[in-house]
């Protein structure tokens, strides 16, 4: 639970070094044991923390889930999910998507969450400075977009079960969020049915922009054996996402004093990638006009 905000508190103090140092050598003790007497252990604990927060950002990004308030007292320099704001998961694509209703410019918007957390770090690495080099510290934060964008294509390359990574995969993927937002398709469920090769569900929601892609996927795709495809992205392509419809009803029921669909919903988000037939109900895409704002 020490975040990126428990550094910079440790920063207020009239010894600044000393309370840094304090700081990151119990971090260090914790956390990133490996780390102790070392020579470079600041350096190597700041490159940890930008490494984690590029592969949590990654696998946000991947899945649609979108924190809602990414200051730096919400980030986890163990790069690890912690004090979600008002948040969601995406369901139609939207890179503007803001779960969270105050959120009125979109600062912690879907597509803003690589950015801010580069931001975040930039902060971090202001006070690192004061206990390690501070090119050493400049260099590292400057790799954090690189590791982000390698993590995400990594992810984004097994969802759609492309085995053998391609230098154009980069295209194929910006091509599909592109389609996928012109066409309005519900995110989650387009990479289930395609993790499904449900060929009848995709060709029930493709429009124009998605049918295309698909023409290029299928030939992305042609030497690569189905079974060993599928078997990747059903690893990585989960079924169920919490959508608001799901949460209303539960919210609704509970406040009856009937906590049936909660403990529903928990049985589901613990397992998000079975299949959990009995509760298909819950593959329904929420209205269009529905807001969100699901806080933690």
């Amino acid at each position: 639970w020490i975040r990126f905000g428990s550094f910079e508190f440790a920063y207020l103090g009239n010894e600044k070094a000393s309370s840094i140092q304090n700081l990151a050598d119990f971090v260090i003790a914790q956390n990133y044991p490996q780390l102790q007497n070392k020579p470079e252990r600041y350096i190597q604990l700041y490159q940890n923390i930008v490494q984690n927060t590029a592969h949590l950002i990654a696998l946000w990004q991947s899945v649609g889930f979108v924190h809602g308030v990414m200051n730096t007292d919400n980030m986890s320099i163990m790069g690890l999910s912690i004090d979600y704001g008002p948040y969601g998961f995406m369901e139609r694509f939207d890179s503007s998507f803001v779960p969270n209703l105050s959120d009125y410019e979109g600062r912690y918007s879907y597509q803003n969450q690589p950015f801010i957390a580069q931001w975040n770090l930039t902060n971090l690495s202001k006070i690192f400075t004061h206990i390690a080099n501070t090119q050493s510290i400049d260099a590292i934060t400057n790799e954090f977009m690189k590791t982000f964008k390698q993590a995400y294509t990594t992810k984004m390359q097994q969802k759609l079960g492309l085995i053998e990574p391609h230098k154009e995969d980069r295209i194929l993927i910006k091509s599909l969020l592109q389609a996928l937002q012109t066409d309005e398709i519900d995110y989650t469920l387009f990479f289930y049915y395609l993790s499904r090769n449900n060929q009848e569900r995709l060709n029930q929601m493709a429009k124009a922009s998605l049918a295309s892609w698909l023409k290029k996927y299928q030939e992305r795709i042609a030497n690569t054996p189905l079974d060993d495809r599928l078997d990747l992205m059903q690893q990585h392509n989960p079924k169920y996402i919490l959508r608001e419809t799901m949460l209303n009803v539960a919210i609704s029921k509970a406040n009856a004093n009937d906590f049936s669909t909660i403990e529903e919903l928990l049985k589901i988000v613990q397992n998000p990638y079975d299949e959990h037939k009995e509760h298909e109900d819950f593959l329904t895409p929420s209205p269009k006009i529905m807001g969100c704002s699901c806080s933690s």
